[in-house]
C-alpha cells in the first residue's frame, strides 16, 4: 500500500468516524424534564398531618376542648384568647382563636355565644348564595354548616346549640400548595388543619 492509499484510507475512516458521532447526537433523545408537582398540589392529596404532638386547650369555664399544632413543618401556630367583641356578632361571650404565623386574620376560630345567637341569626349572619350546606361531624355532633371557595381557600362556618351556649366554629385555610405564595406556600396553611382541629374538639 502506497502513502498516498494509506494517507487516504485514514481520512475516510475519520470521516466515517465524525459522521456518526454526528449521527448518534441528532438521533439521541432529549432527557426529560421534572416536573414541580408540589408548586400547586392539591392539599388533600397530600401528606397527612401527623396530631401526636399536638397540644391540647381546654376551657373548664366554658365546657370545651380541641387540640391544636405549635408547628407544622416550618409554620409556627399561636393562639388568643379575647372577651372583647368582634366579627362574631350578636351575643359573643369569648373567643378562642388558632392562626398560623404571619397570618393575622384566623385559621380556626371558637365564639362562645349566649343562647340569643340562635339558628336564624347564624344563617343571617354566615350564610350567603355563594355558601353551600356542609355536614360536620363535631364533637358528637353531626351538624349542618357552611362552606364557601374563593381562590384557593376554603371557609367553614358552624353553629352548634348546646344547652348553656352556643358555639360558633369558623374555619379558614388554602386548599392548593403555592409555592410561590406565602399564604398557601406550605401544609401548615391548609384547610387539613382546620379539619384536624375541628375532629378532636369535645364539648364537655
Amino acid at each position: 500500500m502506497t502513502k498516498k492509499t494509506l494517507f487516504l484510507s485514514l481520512i475516510l475512516l475519520a470521516s466515517l468516524t465524525l459522521a456518526a458521532l454526528v449521527y448518534v447526537q441528532i438521533t439521541k433523545p432529549e432527557p426529560s424534564i421534572p416536573v414541580n408537582t408540589n408548586q400547586n398540589a392539591n392539599i388533600n392529596q397530600g401528606a397527612e398531618i401527623d396530631t401526636s404532638n399536638w397540644k391540647t386547650y381546654k376551657n373548664e369555664q366554658y365546657g370545651f376542648e380541641f387540640k391544636y399544632p405549635e408547628k407544622i413543618g416550618s409554620v409556627k401556630f399561636v393562639l388568643h384568647e379575647s372577651s372583647l367583641q368582634g366579627f362574631y356578632g350578636v351575643g359573643k361571650i369569648f373567643t378562642v382563636v388558632v392562626r398560623p404565623l404571619p397570618w393575622q386574620d384566623y385559621m380556626f376560630a371558637i365564639g362562645l355565644m349566649d343562647k340569643k345567637f340562635t339558628q336564624d341569626e347564624f344563617n343571617k349572619s354566615y350564610h350567603s348564595e355563594n355558601e353551600l350546606l356542609k355536614t360536620f361531624d363535631l364533637a358528637g355532633y353531626k351538624l349542618n354548616g357552611f362552606y364557601s371557595q374563593s381562590l384557593n381557600s376554603s371557609n367553614y362556618s358552624i353553629l352548634l346549640e348546646d344547652n348553656q351556649y352556643n358555639y360558633l366554629i369558623l374555619g379558614s385555610g388554602c386548599d392548593k400548595i403555592d409555592t410561590t405564595s406565602q399564604i398557601c406556600s406550605s401544609l401548615g396553611y391548609s384547610i387539613q388543619v382546620v379539619d384536624k382541629i375541628i375532629s378532636t374538639m369535645k364539648i364537655n
